[in-house]
């Protein structure tokens, strides 16, 4: 199944992911994994990539991801307000982030 983010057990190695795609981050700190997910999962990054699966019909590879920003360390829970701070967004991307994806 493609695009399928996977979070592994420690235990599980990556080679033994045969029918799947390989998982798009990977951490032995389940608190990195859940700060990943938490921002995989924002209105900021899911809006970003529908743009990019509009345009290109794909993401998971890197000339698709070139377009996410990298949000810095995955030390916390991240929050769309954050995102928008972060990346300094107008009143106007805010109001259209939050139109597009719901």
């Amino acid at each position: 199944m493609n695009g399928v983010c996977s979070i592994l057990p420690t235990s599980q190695r990556l080679d033994e992911l045969s029918d799947r795609d390989y998982p798009v981050f990977s951490s032995n700190s389940l608190d990195e994994c859940k700060s990943f997910v938490s921002y995989f999962y924002s209105k900021f990054f899911r809006f970003l990539a529908w743009v990019v699966i509009c345009k290109q019909s794909f993401i998971n590879n890197d000339w698709g991801w070139r377009y996410i920003p990298d949000p810095g360390p995955f030390d916390h829970l991240f929050t769309d307000e954050e995102l928008y701070r972060k990346y300094n967004l107008s009143e106007s991307d805010i109001s259209l982030i939050e139109r597009v994806i719901r």
